[in-house]
């Protein structure tokens, strides 16, 4: 075009675009400068402009044509090849000799093709999604590599979109709302948190921020920063937290904090449905999967765990993790694939959950609609909720082996008349049980109750002999039992007699740690032996007085009745002696019920 090429030297390594134009609006000759902007030397010029600004254009093509018109100033936007749209101020001059314009891109064109070009290397290289749209249609002109990679999306569907359609619905009206005036604002500003669509139908977590795309355009720019998973796990974490704040209650309620748990994966995991089973005697039942089909459920509910158990069964039967991403195709699924695809169950995995004894109790499963393998990092989740399901379950075995045996120690308080104490030998602090106030009377309360304050209801006469009992017990370390009774002051103030009997609890060298023991009231045994010796010695006493008494008459009879029968003696002197054994009987008679009198006045006098 130019055959001078000192002037076409000169043009070349100007700082400013210049074109050569047809009248018919095509690019016929650039600059060195030119070239790296449009990127091509055969295109028509308005190719390149905006639709808006291609009216003046070709308005001011007729109008420099006229005579004595020597230039016109027009400024237009450019969207070039690599998608960007830059605003230039052109001057216009027209050749009437050969016949084309000249344009003039004037203002340092070398510097905004430089920052162009940085410009454009800095977009398509980020590995964040970067999308710039119109600020007034909001439809998307331009996206870098990372934003179909993330999405999903090819560039192709992209440019049919607008950027509202990247937004799920309940985004939209915010996003909205926070990019008015994002014009006037320095980029990158913050927009918020939202939550946006991938092609495959599922939800992407974006932490987006926007602004003016650059110095050089008037597009606007999305810059999309994917933090799904770190939200995920920031979601997962509190729900952890959540379920075993649950699941450490006194009284836990097994059903609601595994259901609990289930629903609150669901909704971090929106395309999966997870599953929680108990495995009894070879069996599986449902235990927490509130969003299965629930013909899906009565249908497994009770089966025989084995080697073609579908998942969960297959899992418990081989003590092993299984994923099945194809159900339809899978064998360990032939005999429960009928009861699945039809209400919509495609992929399964299947972790055996053990308790402390290594014991298959359970499974944990993660159900999708789809035929699908596990990502690393969804492995990851699912190995970790399997983990927390068999902490929850361990604790809850755990928390009712307490409560049972919490619920019995409570029983015996209230059945047994004695005292029940624990002494926390380290803290000196003793805990009695309810029957120490119903049994002496003094009040229970979660004070610190010492040794010292134990010795002040000891009987001074007795505390010297008792403690130092006592010490010796504790200072003996084969020694595990002590006793000792003495005499105990109740609340009112008077004393009972009382046995003490406790276990020592001893750490690895032999030091006393914990004395778990009773006291028992022995006041009324005590007093039941003294009345029982006490009439033991009486008794002797009268049977040693009336032994005389007795043997005096019982000695006659028998000499009377064997001088009767053996001796030759009259009738009328026999009839005499009768009348002696008589009187004889009589008299033993008289003996006997003094004897009878004397007792039981003495069983009167200690009643």
């Amino acid at each position: 075009m130019l055959k001078n090429y000192t002037v076409q030297n000169v043009l070349n390594n100007s700082s400013d675009v210049i074109l050569f134009i047809s009248e018919e609006g095509d690019i016929i000759w650039a600059n060195k400068l030119g070239l790296e902007l449009f990127e091509s030397e055969t295109i028509a010029f308005t190719d390149t402009m905006l639709e808006d600004d291609i009216p003046e254009f070709e308005q001011l093509l007729t109008k420099i044509k006229q005579p004595k018109n020597t230039n016109e100033l027009f400024s237009c936007r450019h969207q070039l090849e690599s998608g960007i749209t830059i605003s230039l101020k052109w001057s216009l001059g027209w050749d009437s000799d050969k016949r084309y314009i000249i344009c003039l891109a004037a203002g340092g064109t070398k510097s905004i093709v430089e920052e162009k070009l940085r410009y454009h290397y800095i977009f398509q290289k980020d590995p964040s999604p970067k999308i710039k749209y119109d600020s007034k249609t909001l439809k998307i002109i331009d996206l870098n590599d990372a934003a179909i990679s993330v999405y999903g999306y090819s560039k192709e569907e992209f440019l049919d979109m607008t950027v509202k359609d990247i937004f799920v619905e309940d985004s939209v009206f915010d996003f909205l709302k926070g990019q008015r005036g994002l014009s006037e604002k320095h980029f990158p500003y913050h927009l918020g948190v939202f939550t946006h669509h991938h092609k495959d139908g599922t939800n992407l977590i974006m932490d987006v921020s926007g602004g003016m795309s650059s110095s050089i355009e008037e597009s606007m720019m999305l810059y999309c920063v994917d933090i799904t998973e770190s939200h995920k796990t920031l979601q997962f974490e509190r729900l952890e937290r959540r379920i075993m704040e649950q699941a450490m209650e006194i009284a836990p309620d097994l059903n609601k904090i595994l259901e609990n748990y289930v629903l609150g994966l669901e909704q971090i995991f929106p395309d999966m449905k997870a599953s929680i089973l108990s495995v009894k005697d070879n069996k599986i039942y449902n235990l927490a999967c509130p969003n299965l089909p629930q013909i899906y459920k009565q249908a497994i509910e009770g089966a025989t765990i084995g080697p073609k158990g579908g998942s969960c069964g297959t899992a418990a039967f081989l003590n092993k993790r299984v994923i099945v991403s194809d159900i339809s195709t899978d064998p360990l699924w032939e005999d429960y694939k009928a009861l699945a695809l039809p209400v919509g169950l495609a992929a399964c995995w299947s972790q055996p959950i053990f308790n402390s004894e290594k014991n298959v109790i359970a499974t944990f499963a993660n159900y999708y609609a789809t035929p699908r393998k596990p990502t690393h990092k969804e492995l990851l989740f699912f190995e970790r909720s399997s983990s927390l399901v068999s902490i929850i379950l361990e604790n809850y075995r755990n928390s009712m082996a307490i409560r049972s045996r919490n619920q019995l120690y409570k029983y015996v308080h209230q059945a047994t008349n004695d005292a029940i104490y624990d002494y926390d030998f380290i803290n000196d602090n003793i805990k009695w049980g309810q029957s120490f106030q119903r049994r002496f009377g003094y009040p229970i309360s979660n004070d610190i109750y010492s040794l010292e304050r134990w010795k002040k209801i000891v009987h001074p006469e007795d505390l010297t002999l008792v403690f130092d009992s006592l010490n010796l017990f504790l200072n003996n370390s084969s020694e595990n039992r002590w006793t000792a009774q003495y005499r105990l002051k109740k609340a009112d103030s008077t004393y009972v007699f009382v046995e003490a009997m406790a276990l020592a609890v001893r750490d690895s060298e032999g030091s006393v740690t914990r004395i778990i023991g009773v006291l028992t009231d022995i006041s009324e045994k005590l007093a039941y032996v003294k009345t029982v010796e006490e009439q033991n010695t009486r008794l002797r006493e009268i049977a040693w007085d009336q032994s005389h008494s007795v043997r005096v008459p019982v000695a006659r009879l028998m000499g009377l009745i064997d001088l009767i029968k053996n001796g030759n003696i009259p009738m009328a002197e026999k009839e005499d002696l009768l009348t002696d054994v008589l009187d004889s009987a009589q008299e033993v008679d008289k003996v006997i019920k003094c004897i009878s009198l004397k007792t039981n006045s003495h069983k009167e006098t200690e009643k």
